[in-house]
């Protein structure tokens, strides 16, 4: 694997244009463009964290195939599709086996997610294609939650769940 990623290193879909210096103070919260979702069936979401305890840990990654309307398979801690059902959003578990959330080992986490993301591998287009339309209803059902949650703050939101911990 290590031989395959460095051939196609670097893999850049989003800072072509950007001189060194502008790639040296890259923010990924400022790439949010509709363009990188139009032409793919899944968003492959990499969290900040993948191998800490606690309460996962979601930043603007997590949300933004969810803006897009796009599932995804989401790379992040242990019991990260659990807060986002506990959010209120709707996960893709029948459609993805979202098995891999619940498993706390990272490393055994992580081959269940790349045993998963392989599935999609092997897809034909229109199979990818059918699948996709298939979730239309979650997808808008997601978007529209994460657009009203404009009072939302998850600061708040952890304190209160875990002041008695603290």
């Amino acid at each position: 694997y290590i031989d395959r990623i460095k051939s196609i290193l670097p893999y850049e879909i989003d800072t072509q244009d950007l001189n060194s210096e502008g790639k040296q103070g890259f923010q990924t919260n400022e790439n949010n463009k509709k363009e990188f979702y139009a032409d793919t069936y899944l968003h492959i979401t990499s969290e900040t964290l993948f191998n800490q305890y606690g309460t996962p840990f979601m930043s603007e990654k997590t949300f933004r195939p969810i803006l897009n309307l796009q599932p995804f398979i989401y790379i992040g801690n242990y019991n990260g599709l659990v807060e986002l059902r506990r959010l209120g959003f709707k996960t893709f578990d029948g459609y993805i086996d979202e098995s891999y959330d619940l498993e706390p080992d990272p490393k055994k986490r992580f081959a269940m997610i790349e045993k998963e993301i392989l599935k999609f591998a092997k897809m034909s287009m229109q199979e990818l294609h059918d699948w996709y339309y298939s979730l239309t209803d979650i997808l808008i059902y997601n978007q529209q939650k994460f657009l009203s949650m404009t009072d939302f703050n998850p600061i708040e939101d952890f304190v209160n769940r875990y002041k008695d911990g603290i």
